[in-house]
């Protein structure tokens, strides 16, 4: 058993990190209703004068819109820390998602219907209140994400938590939590119950009085997490011993490759069950993601359009050959489509790869590991900068839009890859293949072809519309960084 003595007390953390993120909204709050007011006065002044009848001319007072901007930020913080959003330990980017976007989305909803039986529209611009409402969706969640990479490596940030091994777990689950600091988990002890007699109640009762003999250590950390592998009565037995010592428990059994974000606890007459949903099977949920992959590459296409003429005359001053060029891959239900990029590599990449992977054993044992090369001497001086900032893959909305890709899904893979997805092909074969997907935001090209097929899989088990759009908010960061592209 292994202790790390912290001098700052649990509940300052707490407070530290909850006050951090409460500046943080406060800040994104006020910059949405910073920018929606400029864009009223900025409309006010551009169509008012052709007498539009839905505009009014408006103008920024400041004591007005102070006057419902205290009371609003107050309320939502107050929603906020019921909904448990202020807790150090992050629930999850997806998730937190979800409950930042259900509260705001209520708390204006509320202030719109009551605008309108108050009749205050003399004072304060509806227009106003809803594009703050839209725009605060955006700018809360990112404000929290800046907070926590500026803050989650201080020595202050997170809950000290105990992490009690049980069996023998496939993961070592104090490094993992050590390396996501935005977790909010701070390992201070680290109790393994691994050993021969784990489930004897004698030996855990040992360890017991371990813990109340460190003094301030049970009174310093309330939450404990539990990573075992073993029978559901050693579980149970710890659980028992454990359950006076710490007032949170937190059971951890299943991999980080194996989350389950949208699982659920269900009571079945008095046993627990956890319900795991798999969203893409409802046909009202493929509806709504093939009408999101309509609307945006079209609008996507047309916001591309003058990059893409740009692209093309680059190409074709770089390097002989086509601007475009057209690969097939393997797409939804096992069907192969031609896939659209921009053109990064020389005319003959297809007949150069054998001969360099014969010649060069090192480039072998990267391309059987990661399906890609670094440095591979057969893309285009442009290719590498197309490549880097994810630029070739513009003409893939075009696929999105005939129904062959998806906006957000698995990175399309080629016909000769089928055997190395494994079991999982079965999870890529459900769902269109992605311009952009949980592998680009997260791994990227770091990841083996092993990892991405997990992943891959992780992302069909656990769908739904705001994994879409963690998924989506994540991805111009990523692109823009280029760091692990290529």
């Amino acid at each position: 058993m292994n202790f790390q003595r912290s001098r700052l007390p649990n509940s300052l953390r707490r407070m530290l990190t909850g006050a951090t993120l409460v500046f943080s909204d406060t800040l994104s709050l006020l910059l949405a209703g910073a920018i929606a007011v400029g864009i009223r006065i900025l409309l006010g002044r551009m169509l008012v004068p052709y007498g539009l009848p839905i505009l009014r001319e408006y103008r920024f007072s400041g004591t007005v819109e102070s006057q419902y901007a205290i009371p609003l930020i107050v309320l939502i913080i107050i929603v906020f820390a019921l909904r448990g959003l202020y807790d150090p330990i992050n629930r999850g980017p997806v998730n937190e998602l979800q409950s930042i976007a259900t509260a705001t989305s209520m708390i204006f909803m509320f202030v719109v219907s009551l605008s309108f039986i108050l009749r205050s529209t003399e004072l304060l611009s509806r227009f106003v209140i809803v594009l703050t409402w839209g725009l605060a969706l955006g700018t809360i969640p990112l404000g929290r994400s800046i907070a926590r990479s500026a803050f989650s490596h201080t020595r202050w940030w997170g809950e000290l938590v105990a992490v009690a091994t049980v069996g023998s777990p496939k993961i070592d689950f104090v490094k993992h939590l050590v390396r996501h600091p935005k977790i909010g988990v701070r390992p201070a002890a680290l109790i393994d119950l691994g050993s021969p007699g784990a489930d004897d109640p004698e030996t855990i009762r040992a360890v017991l009085q371990e813990l109340r003999a460190s003094g301030a250590y049970p009174r310093r950390i309330s939450c404990a997490m539990f990573v075992f592998e073993g029978s559901p009565l050693v579980t149970s037995n710890i659980l028992n011993e454990f359950h006076d010592l710490f007032s949170r428990i937190i059971l951890v059994g299943i991999a980080p490759e194996q989350r389950l974000n949208w699982s659920g606890a269900i009571d079945l007459a008095g046993v627990a069950g956890l319900e795991i949903r798999h969203n893409l099977l409802d046909r009202r949920a493929q509806i709504i993601k093939r009408t999101m992959d309509i609307i945006l590459s079209a609008l996507a296409l047309i916001a591309f359009l003058p990059f893409g003429l740009l692209i093309a005359i680059l190409i074709r001053i770089d390097s002989a050959g086509p601007v475009f060029f057209r690969q097939t891959r393997v797409g939804i239900r096992g069907n192969s489509f031609g896939m659209w990029k921009f053109r990064t590599m020389h005319t003959d990449a297809e007949k150069m790869l054998d001969p360099l992977l014969e010649a060069d054993p090192s480039a072998r044992a990267e391309w059987d590991e990661f399906q890609k090369l670094r440095d591979d001497p057969r893309i285009t001086r442009l290719g590498r900068f197309l490549r880097r900032f994810s630029l070739d893959e513009i003409p893939q909305f075009w696929n999105v839009l005939m129904g062959e890709m998806s906006i957000v899904g698995p990175r399309p893979y080629f016909p000769d890859q089928r055997e190395a997805y494994g079991t999982n092909q079965d999870f890529y074969t459900r769902v269109r293949p992605g311009v952009t997907g949980l592998w680009q935001v997260s791994e990227r090209n770091q990841a083996t072809f092993a990892d991405r097929a997990l992943i891959d899989a992780e992302y069909v088990r656990n769908w739904s519309i705001w994994f879409d759009l963690y998924i989506l908010a994540k991805t111009p960061w990523v692109v823009l960084r280029g760091d692990r592209a290529y």
